[in-house]
């Protein structure tokens, strides 16, 4: 018979689940990829004993922490791949207003333009700045999750947005006009 704290746990997940799968699609740019992170995180919800499940104090926070986390080890892992691919990489684009979760994470979503600059950072800089951006996460709460000082988050943010700022506005070689 199933634990009680274990079905709680599982109803945190799936109430949670939409809102995870916008962050998780947010950082990576494929809708299959993060529906296989949000699955991974539910496996692993649902592998909690008991005494653990009960610690858990901000039910949101932690499996944003799962999900962030989880994230960035396919971006690490997809980073690694495409150094051997030819080519650019492009995010899969999505059709939102299809989906039945629109409503409640639509203001969380990135454009596609935003998804290919985001291409630009690293996976740390990546989360940080979805989590601050797309979510409105303070750096205060995104430290935890990326395991570093708020500091560190806010360098990270500031690093990010100057890069992003490059992408947007190339320079233009005025003598070959």
């Amino acid at each position: 018979m199933e634990e009680p704290e274990t079905g709680g746990a599982l109803e945190r997940w799936l109430e949670a689940k939409p809102r995870l799968t916008m962050l998780a699609y947010n950082m990576l740019g494929v809708w299959a990829q993060a529906e296989d992170v949000v699955a991974a995180v539910g496996e692993q919800v649902f592998q909690l004993e008991p005494h653990q499940v009960a610690n858990v104090q901000n039910w949101p926070g932690y499996l944003t922490t799962l999900t962030t986390r989880r994230s960035i080890d396919v971006l690490r892992s997809a980073q690694h791949q495409r150094t051997q691919y030819v080519g650019s990489w492009l995010p899969e684009p999505v059709d939102h207003r299809t989906l039945p979760e629109d409503s409640a994470v639509n203001d969380s979503m990135l454009r596609l333009g935003v998804l290919l600059l985001l291409e630009e950072l690293s996976a740390p800089a990546r989360a940080a700045y979805v989590l601050h951006h797309a979510l409105g996460y303070s750096a205060t709460e995104i430290a935890p999750v990326l395991e570093t000082s708020p500091a560190a988050v806010r360098q990270l943010l500031s690093r990010a947005a100057k890069k992003l700022r490059q992408a947007q506005s190339p320079q233009h070689d005025v003598s070959s006009v």
